[in-house]
């Protein structure tokens, strides 16, 4: 969370691509990771690994003059990366220095937020807090003067020197004030004999675009080419805010004004209203490590939401074959019932064998009897045929009818 109840030393928004002449292959965002990377390790006197850095995790120091953590996230369209780092001020043991940094990575470019803030924790003390050192913080200027990468304002490099105006720069002066993306202000001096350039550039560097012009005839051709609202009168600074700003109020001051604030304080005053201070887009905008963690939630619910309706799909279609299987088997469980209920095939087998077994003795006995007619002798009991009643009584049958024909 970035806390806004901190006293905002420096802050910088900028949005940085690959330069045109860079033969790097690193990718944008590690290319920007490893020059913070240095720089923090370099400024602050920290040993930072790179794969810590670059993916994630845990900073403390061994005397715990330093802590921090460090989160980054991938997702569909963009990544994300945060860190934030607090450190122990050396020499006033209640000052706390907050370091915030966020990165936003999406297609070619990377949108880099910074904010140093400093905390003075008083509770329990009976003297002022001490002054802070008015010593212009430069962690991130190497990113506007790295060779491998350049910082865009809108469509058009960042100027990271004061320009003069005259009438051979006065169109692209004009492409800058004009650009609709351009989301950081232009200040304009048209007294430069009063506010120097230099200090308010040195000031400004990475958080506006400084312009000075010392023709009257160049202010007087680009009046009218601008809108009224951007009339500019000779010998003010006027402060040209980014255009898309709904009711965009462009700050204007006369010399006399300038010389009854004093230019140190009037440079002061630009420092704090442009350099110090954060719009409430910025805060919307700005990069987190609650934001990385609220995206990689949100990810990893997505991603049990997605696996969770995917196991109800397949959990879908097993019942669906559970319940065509539970049919099958109620059918194949009335089948059998059905067969259990008819005679078993063993008892089939048996009914044949008893009605072979007749059969044969049938023959058997039907063989004998014929022999016994034709050889007219024998006793009846001592043949097969006795085994059988059926035949018994036949061959009975047929002996009367014999004995009956004797005697006639």
């Amino acid at each position: 969370m970035l806390e806004t109840s901190h006293q905002i030393i420096h802050k910088m928004t900028l949005i940085i691509l690959r330069h045109p002449d860079s033969d790097s292959e690193i990718d944008i965002a590690d290319l920007v990771k490893g020059i913070l990377c240095e720089q923090l390790t370099k400024c602050l006197n920290l040993s930072l690994p790179w794969y810590l850095f670059s993916k994630g995790g845990s900073i403390t120091t061994n005397d715990n003059s330093a802590n921090g953590r460090i989160a980054s996230v991938t997702l569909e369209n963009e990544s994300l990366w945060a860190l934030t780092l607090k450190l122990k001020d050396p020499v006033y043991n209640r000052r706390r220095w907050i370091y915030y940094i966020g990165l936003r990575h999406q297609e070619d470019a990377v949108r880099l937020y910074y904010a140093k803030c400093c905390y003075d924790h008083l509770a329990g003390s009976f003297y002022p807090a001490k002054p802070i050192p008015a010593i212009r913080d430069s962690l991130i200027d190497p990113l506007l003067f790295n060779k491998h990468v350049q910082c865009m304002s809108g469509k058009y490099p960042l100027l990271t020197e004061a320009s003069l105006l005259a009438h051979s720069t006065l169109p692209s002066f004009i492409n800058y004030l004009q650009d609709e993306k351009r989301y950081l202000p232009i200040v304009l001096i048209t007294c430069p004999w009063r506010i120097h350039p230099e200090p308010v550039q040195d000031q400004m560097l990475g958080n506006a675009l400084v312009y000075w012009c010392e023709d009257s005839s160049v202010i007087m051709r680009m009046n009218t080419v601008v809108s009224e609202n951007l009339y500019t009168p000779w010998n003010s600074v006027r402060v040209f805010v980014p255009i898309h700003c709904a009711n965009a109020y462009h700050p204007l001051f006369s010399c006399e004004d300038i010389i009854a604030m004093g230019e140190d304080n009037f440079v002061e005053g630009l420092k704090q209203a442009y350099c110090q201070s954060l719009l409430a887009e910025d805060v919307r905008n700005f990069v987190t490590i609650d934001d990385v963690f609220r995206c990689r939630n949100k990810q990893q619910y997505t991603t049990l939401v997605k696996k969770t309706q995917s196991q109800e799909e397949k959990i879908a279609s097993l019942q669906h074959q559970y319940d065509e299987l539970k049919a099958s088997n109620s059918i194949a469980t009335a089948k059998l019932a059905e067969f259990e209920k008819k005679p078993d095939l063993s008892e089939y087998e048996s009914l044949i064998n008893d009605l072979m077994k007749e059969s044969e003795s049938l023959k058997s006995g039907l063989s004998d009897l014929v022999s016994q007619l034709y050889s007219c002798a024998g006793s009846p009991a001592s043949i097969e045929t006795a085994q059988n009643p059926h035949l018994q009584e036949l061959l009975h049958a047929i002996q009367t009818c014999f004995s009956h024909a004797t005697r006639k």
